[in-house]
């Protein structure tokens, strides 16, 4: 059994500095630093005078299976204990980071939204009726971008780079727009028709903004991008739970796939971390072609 050095698992409080000290290292978007806090304190509250142990950190897991808490839930705050024990480890706090003994559930490698392929072209004709949505829809369609990258956008952010129209990106989980996607030509005249109609800006203008109410003026927020995105979603008769505004991210994903693009290819246009997320989106493809083609109704000689 591994123990704690200078720091006591059962006198830890949930506003310890050496808890905030952590929280303040690492370099993480404000969000998942308050992830991170809120996993970490959940452990703590649930540790209570027990000696520090792989099994204890067993047990939690358990514990929070148990709760019905999501397998995908449970590995963020397993991966947010292992970061908290090694920078004590680090700092000379912990003896061992027990907590790296202990692996996530095993989720399904799927992904929870579902492609919308088959419906793409009804989806583009239904959103071209109105410039700005238009835009919105194919910025995901066209060049697979999450919500928030759609909100986070500026006028300014379309450049040219070697002979290439480009969109400068802000990633999930980063500060600055170091990523880009290259734009297709119908995504280009999406752009040109919206910024021709929205009138006047300046580069560093919010390249979508609220047009009702109090919002108006002000930068979009993400749950506007989903509302506007879920209409043209019911319009087109393919609203359900699992088809969401991230399914056009992940149609994006999917067409690349079948046209032949190679998986780390799709992976930089994506913008992911690690290839296994891009991998993901090939068992979704493989699904499908299951379906399409079943082995079992293939038989025909008995």
């Amino acid at each position: 059994m591994l123990h704690i050095c200078s720091m006591d698992i059962a006198t830890i409080p949930t506003q310890d500095p050496a808890l905030s000290a952590f929280l303040r290292s690492v370099d993480v978007m404000p969000r998942t630093r308050q992830a991170y806090a809120s996993s970490i304190r959940l452990f703590l509250q649930y540790a209570q005078q027990q000696p520090l142990s792989p099994q204890l950190v067993r047990s939690w897991k358990e514990h929070l299976l148990e709760r019905g808490v999501s397998d995908l839930s449970v590995s963020s705050y397993l991966s947010a204990l292992r970061s908290w024990m090694a920078w004590g480890v680090a700092h000379g706090l912990l003896a061992g980071n027990v907590a790296s003994e202990v692996r996530g559930p095993k989720a399904q490698k799927r992904y929870r939204r579902q492609p919308v392929n088959s419906h793409a072209q009804p989806i583009l004709e239904i959103a071209g009726r109105d410039a700005r949505t238009s835009l919105m829809v194919q910025l995901m369609l066209r060049a697979g971008l999450r919500t928030i990258e759609l909100v986070r956008a500026n006028v300014g952010d379309r450049q040219t780079r070697e002979g290439r129209d480009v969109l400068y990106v802000q990633r999930k989980g980063r500060s600055s727009k170091d990523g880009f996607v290259v734009m297709h030509p119908a995504l280009c005249a999406a752009w040109d028709a919206y910024i021709q109609e929205r009138g006047p800006a300046r580069p560093t203008d919010p390249l979508f903004v609220g047009q009702r109410g109090s919002k108006a003026g002000q930068r979009i927020t993400t749950r506007s991008i989903r509302s506007i995105t879920s209409d043209v979603l019911k319009e087109a008769k393919v609203k359900e739970p699992r088809i969401t505004a991230h399914s056009l991210r992940h149609t994006f994903a999917i067409a690349a796939l079948r046209a032949g693009v190679p998986v780390a290819d799709v992976q930089l246009a994506m913008g992911h971390a690690s290839i296994d997320t891009t991998s993901l989106y090939l068992a979704t493809e493989r699904e499908q072609q299951r379906l399409q083609r079943p082995a079992e109704l293939a038989i025909t000689e008995y």
